[in-house]
């Protein structure tokens, strides 16, 4: 890989291998993302896209194989560098969006900040901030059961990108809500994401959705094919 290549790009793995037990869930899966694209991910329930995206986030560590991101391979970091480069250069959104129930919306958008030590008041101003340009300035008082799911997802959204992570990871987020909700979220999600430069990597197997992305990979067994 060419110094010009890595700095191109904000995430690549090569050649995954992970099996659980005799059950092979990965088979040399590679992929790349470039700093700034949306690229999709899509296969069938039980493929594996999740176990890829935690592989690609360092969550779980593949048999063999090995994972870039932002230049820096994964794979020789301890566990705690790891999380720390989660905390501070990726966000997360997750199907169900994930926030905090006992926390109102605005902490659950500060949470973020307030691990990387950012200050409370600070904190607090740029999750309000956040949270007005996902169309939610007057809910960050509110606790998740006193919102719809189309507004939890939004704030999700603003969680996943209030400290301007590089990469931002989506693991279905539109699949617990209804087309408009869904369409609405994405757009979000899409446009948030491009205006604070982050790349993102979306799993789905709704072709509706990966139709927004920049371009599309497919697991089918265990590996990886483009698209488009």
């Amino acid at each position: 890989m060419t110094v010009d290549t890595a700095l191109s790009q904000a995430l690549a793995a090569v050649d995954l291998r992970l099996t659980f037990g005799q059950t092979p869930a990965l088979r040399g899966a590679s992929l790349e993302l470039g700093r700034g694209e949306v690229l999709a991910l899509m296969g069938p329930s039980g493929s594996g896209k999740s176990t890829l995206l935690h592989c690609l986030a360092g969550i779980l560590r593949p048999d063999s194989g090995s994972v870039r991101v932002l230049g820096d391979p994964i794979e020789a970091l301890t566990e705690s560098r790891r999380s720390e480069l989660r905390l501070s250069r990726m966000g997360f959104i997750l199907q169900n969006g994930d926030l905090i129930p006992e926390l109102t919306l605005a902490e659950n958008v500060a949470l973020p900040l307030q691990l990387l030590g950012t200050a409370h008041r600070e904190a607090f101003a740029r999750a309000e901030e956040m949270l007005a340009s996902v169309g939610l300035g007057h809910a960050g008082n509110r606790r998740t059961g006193e919102v719809s799911g189309g507004e939890a997802q939004r704030a999700a959204v603003a969680r996943a990108l209030v400290h301007a992570p590089s990469i931002v990871f989506a693991d279905e987020p539109t699949g617990a809500l209804d087309t408009l909700a869904g369409e609405q979220v994405l757009e979000l999600l899409l446009s948030a994401s491009r205006q604070h430069g982050a790349s993102v990597l979306l799993v789905t197997h709704d072709h509706r959705i990966a139709a927004h992305a920049d371009r599309v990979v497919v697991l089918r067994d265990g590996a990886l094919e483009s698209t488009s």
